[in-house]
């Protein structure tokens, strides 16, 4: 799924079990190949409700290329104490994180892993996980 942004070339969101997203489970994105040699910028996206036992969230991303596998650790805040105390009833939230950006070459592929680090085994309240990869603009930035 692409958006009618020009720089978005993927955004696509996933469910997960409502009851609780496993830490065993692993989340799977495959990125097409690239058209251009350029930095891209990676967002995970979460729906939630406020069933969410925590008030924040530790992911990981792992990026797959054909050259090299890289683990990024990405801290999501879900709601403030305020916001969390205003609320009544299942309310559905969206919430994107800018995670990592990548140097990515023309024809490039990448599978990208997601899944929770938490202390929980199951992660309640989250509905759907996301990314968007939006390509950069290659000025400025060191190979």
């Amino acid at each position: 799924m692409v958006s009618c942004r020009p720089n978005v070339i993927s955004y696509e969101y996933q469910p997960v079990d409502i009851q609780g997203w496993s830490a065993t489970d692993t989340l799977r994105f495959h990125l097409s190949a690239v058209s251009a040699t350029a930095p891209y910028t990676f967002s995970l996206g979460l729906r939630t409700i406020d069933r969410v036992p925590y008030r924040d969230i530790w992911l990981v991303m792992e990026t797959r290329t054909d050259s090299a596998t890289t683990r990024d650790t990405v801290y999501v805040l879900l709601a403030s104490d305020l916001a969390r105390w205003q609320t009544k009833g299942n309310i559905l939230h969206e919430i994107e994180q800018q995670a990592a950006t990548r140097q990515l070459h023309e024809g490039q592929q990448a599978d990208i892993l997601i899944y929770h680090i938490m202390s929980m085994q199951q992660m309640p309240g989250i509905t759907e996980v996301g990314l968007k990869v939006e390509k950069g603009d290659s000025e400025g930035l060191n190979p």
